[in-house]
Parts: structure tokens; sequence; C-alpha cells
């Protein structure tokens, strides 16, 4: 159960700030660094949870954006913006877009 409230917990940061996928990467680093503590099952549970903990923000990117990870892999996913506010996203042009956006 606590491996579950940790995957949402980091799901929620997430959804904040995609940098703190850094700190879950450094618990799961902490967590496995004693000789025999890999296990598989601890760990699908935070994925699971970090994805449930995710879902909402990354639904609300897919159906405005058509990208769950936006303004992130662009070249995977696309973006359903218009061509102005697309060619901001690069440089001084993203402060503006964001400005434009919220």
């Amino acid at each position: 159960r606590r491996f579950l409230l940790a995957g949402l917990a980091l799901g929620f940061a997430l959804s904040v700030k995609s940098t703190a996928l850094l700190g879950g990467v450094a618990v799961v680093v902490a967590y496995c660094s004693g000789p025999g503590r890999w296990r598989a099952a601890p760990f699908a549970l935070v994925a699971a949870g970090a994805v449930a903990g995710y879902a909402p923000w990354g639904g609300r990117d897919w159906l405005e954006a058509g990208n769950p990870v936006f303004p992130f892999a662009r070249a995977v996913f696309g973006a359903n913006l218009p061509a102005e506010v697309i060619a901001t996203l690069s440089g001084a042009g993203y402060a503006r877009m964001a400005t434009a956006l919220f």
C-alpha cells in the first residue's frame, strides 16, 4: 500500500513539475542500493500509482494539445495548436506563448 501511495505522490508531483521525475529516480536508486533488495512488485505499484496520479493532467494535455506531456515530445506526439503558437515554442517566444495560453 505504501508503494502505491508513493506512486500517487510522484504522479501528482509530475503533474505540477516534470523535474519531479528526478526525485523519483533518486528514491529508486537509493532503495536498490542494498544487496538483494531488487523486487519488481513494489516498483510496479509505484509506476501504477504515478500513472494514476498523472492521468488527469496528462489527459487534459492530450485533449487540449494532442500531447500528454506537452510541451515536451512534440516530435513524437505532435501538438494540435495553431502554427503561430507552435512557432513561438523556442527561445523567448515560449514566454509569449505561455502568456497567450494562460
